[in-house]
């Protein structure tokens, strides 16, 4: 049941833009979508451009009807939240470190409506397997809910929607604003173990967590969300394993509410430590040899930002499954522009050079399709389990809004047939002081469609 005691008005993102339609192109095109006298890339392939989809015409606009989520991922390691100071924590939960968006409010981009918060290996413990056959959660557990919460409900006033932990793995949903806590509903959770004794187990697996936001998308109707928090099998070897453990998801997440599925949803967040490696060859004509790698990171002179091509979309496993259409069919990733998550020196920022660096811990995001003539979105939930066609892994830009002088105008017009999801930022935390993994974040904006307009 959500809890709708909260006191506050949220703060607008954006003025209100001057709607200016214009043509759209193909999804590979590179035309360019103005609003104002700024500059706004909106599709295809440009740098910093926003990808759209052809069809029926349904404008979409990022501004103040947006649902602002922000989604955060941490392998703890057992660690004890007690020995993290609580202001690192609201730079995770908030983003209160990152990089200023222009045109967008900072207090709006750092008080998003909804928080998901999934963690990995909060509790190892034989004890801990034991309490999750019996749905229990252990004192670890109830620590990190109570620690977040704390930051979340003191200065921010958020409420905890929802919270469950099962061994190693918890996810938690907060929600803040008067509003918005009147049209959330349906709050279900799934779990789904796959670790050891034929994936009985919950030193890894899954846990979700669904929830309906009413009056929000396409004419107003309402969406579904589900958001999917997992830990896969870790070591590079194991990649048929993982792969195993992404199609036990899709088979086995029952929802007690409508839609029951995960891929049945209107928008869909997968994140966690899914542990795919960068599978760096030990020579490799014209790209980094494994030793050349460490070499540079030891330096702290190689980041994903700057050699993206050799280091993420060539080596990254989780890249090359998604091209080869065995995982994830249908979602999306925005650029990688942080450092390795895995493994670091905890405290220290540094990578331990003993274990191959890797992106083992990842956001991605998917959205169903909404169009009249869509197929039966029972089908959506198979494609994720069968290969599909062969498709390019296309890492998409984050969204960034021109800054105008005399306010901003950062609206769009589209042709998207699905419920538009715009990543807005996907970054890393540094220094943390607990964990080997770094603590991962993505903010995403799902814009409503603009007043006294129809679908058709």
């Amino acid at each position: 049941m959500v809890n709708s005691n909260v006191s506050g008005e949220h703060q607008p993102l954006l003025d209100e833009p001057e709607v200016v339609p214009v043509g759209i192109g193909s999804p590979t095109g590179g035309d360019t979508i103005r609003s104002g006298p700024g500059p706004f890339q909106g599709v295809g392939s440009v740098p910093g451009s926003l990808p759209l989809c052809q069809g029926s015409l349904l404008p979409i606009r990022v501004g103040t009807d947006s649902l602002l989520i922000r989604i955060c991922s941490w392998n703890v390691g057992e660690a004890d939240p007690d020995e993290c100071p609580r202001d690192r924590f609201r730079d995770w939960l908030l983003g209160l470190g990152s990089d200023a968006l222009p045109g967008w409010s900072d207090k709006a981009l750092n008080e998003p409506d909804i928080i998901a918060v999934g963690l990995q290996e909060v509790d190892m413990s034989c004890c801990s397997m034991l309490h999750a056959c019996f749905g229990r959660q252990t004192t670890r557990g109830y620590s990190w809910q109570a620690m977040l919460h704390r930051v979340l409900s003191d200065s921010e006033g958020y409420e905890l929607l929802d919270s469950i932990q099962l061994g190693g793995l918890q996810v938690m949903l907060f929600a803040k604003g008067q509003e918005l806590l009147k049209r959330l509903g349906e709050v279900d959770i799934s779990t789904v173990p796959s670790g050891f004794c034929w994936g009985t187990c919950w030193n890894k697996g899954t846990t979700s967590c669904r929830i309906r936001v009413d009056g929000q998308g396409p004419d107003d109707r309402g969406i579904n969300i589900c958001f999917v928090n997992s830990h896969f099998a870790a070591k590079a070897a194991k990649l048929e394993k993982r792969n195993w453990e992404h199609d036990r998801v899709c088979e086995n997440t029952y929802f007690k509410t409508q839609p029951r599925r995960i891929h049945e949803h209107d928008a869909v967040f997968w994140f966690g430590d899914l542990n795919y490696r960068l599978d760096m060859p030990k020579s490799q004509s014209g790209g980094k040899t494994r030793q050349e790698v460490k070499e540079a990171l030891k330096q702290e002179s190689l980041a994903a930002s700057t050699n993206p091509e050799k280091l993420v979309l060539r080596c990254d496993q989780l890249a090359d499954q998604i091209t080869k259409g065995r995982v994830f069919s249908g979602y999306n990733e925005a650029r990688i522009d942080f450092r390795p998550t895995y493994k670091v020196l905890p405290g220290q920022g540094r990578h331990d050079m003993r274990r191959q660096p890797s992106y083992t811990d990842r956001v991605l995001y998917y959205a169903k399709d909404a169009s009249p003539d869509a197929e039966d979105s029972r089908l959506c939930g198979q494609s994720a389990l069968t290969p599909s066609t062969s498709r390019s892994y296309t890492p998409q830009p984050t969204l960034r809004v021109a800054d105008q002088e005399g306010g901003t105008n950062a609206s769009f017009v589209g042709a998207p047939t699905k419920p538009l999801v715009v990543c807005l930022e996907y970054s890393a935390i540094e220094d943390m002081p607990i964990a080997d993994h770094r603590p991962i974040h993505a903010l995403f904006a799902l814009p409503g469609r603009l007043p006294g307009t129809s679908s058709s």
